[in-house]
């Protein structure tokens, strides 16, 4: 259900959160889930992209950063996506790519 060019954070420019793809992920159940989202809520006006990156996630308050906030909220719906009540599916975080060169997105 990945879609190119979404975010993770819910107030990112596209998110994924507003998909027809979510919905889908909701409707199913999985015995997989695989996120690799994130590369596109790096982008920042200062790499001349859209103001994705809210520059809250580092310190010791990065747990309640947006990034991290909206991405415990999907590991948290896809632990309740499993085949049967009793089980979770397996749940696999992907570090996204790095983005090497600024306009590149």
């Amino acid at each position: 259900l990945g879609l190119s060019g979404r975010t993770m954070q819910k107030t990112g420019n596209l998110p994924w959160w507003d998909e027809p793809e979510y919905n889908i992920f909701l409707l199913a159940t999985w015995h997989i889930v695989i996120i690799m989202l994130g590369t596109n809520d790096a982008k920042d006006k200062g790499n001349g992209g859209p103001d994705n990156w809210s520059q809250d996630c580092d310190g010791a308050n990065w747990t309640d950063c947006s990034y991290a906030v909206d991405y415990r909220a999907l590991i948290e719906i896809a632990r309740g996506r499993g085949v049967d009540n009793a089980t979770s599916p397996a749940i696999f975080a992907v570090i996204p790519p790095p983005v090497m060169k600024a306009g590149q997105f």
